[in-house]
């Protein structure tokens, strides 16, 4: 029986619609995550949900760092085979996949964003060029420790409260 042509092959590629149904339907797991991750508030790195690569969704993705953040629940029990078929496709693509079980992030929160923010650190060459210009007017970012600067100094705080390199 030939494939319906009006469908995609979901084996082939993910596709865009599918990518925005799934970021209107996050989990609660993924919302709260998503609202440290969003708008560069980790160190700066720029973070997408739902992110299509190749036949697959990456939860969250930071394209800087080729990072992406895969949230388990229990749709997740028992389908141990095709996570790591998943996790296999992303690191031929070069992507490092680090994971957490829901309980993770409503539990330790801190704890998360500290591992993302230290895989982007390790990963990325550079984050947002402007982020240190926004962290010293005093712009939130996530209350994670600052990226150093290029020229190898980190971002403080001086007697007044204000960041400053």
């Amino acid at each position: 029986m030939p494939p319906d042509r009006d469908r995609p092959d979901p084996r082939r590629t993910a596709t865009p619609r599918r990518a925005r149904e799934l970021r209107r339907a996050l989990t609660p797991t993924e919302v709260i995550l998503w609202d440290k991750l969003r708008d560069r508030q980790l160190g700066g790195y720029k973070f997408r949900r739902q992110q299509p690569l190749g036949p697959f969704y990456a939860d969250f993705y930071c394209a800087e760092a080729k990072l992406a953040v895969e949230l388990d629940g229990d749709t997740h029990v028992g389908r141990e085979a095709a996570d790591a078929a998943r996790t296999a496709f992303f690191a031929s693509e070069g992507v490092v996949v680090i994971r957490f079980w829901n309980p993770e992030v409503y539990d330790n929160l801190d704890g998360v964003l500290a591992a993302v923010h230290a895989a982007c650190a390790e990963r990325a060459a550079d984050p947002d060029p402007h982020w240190a210009a926004r962290a010293a007017r005093g712009e939130p970012h996530g209350g994670l420790p600052c990226p150093p600067n290029r020229a190898g100094g980190d971002l403080t705080t001086n007697s007044s409260g204000a960041a400053e390199w």
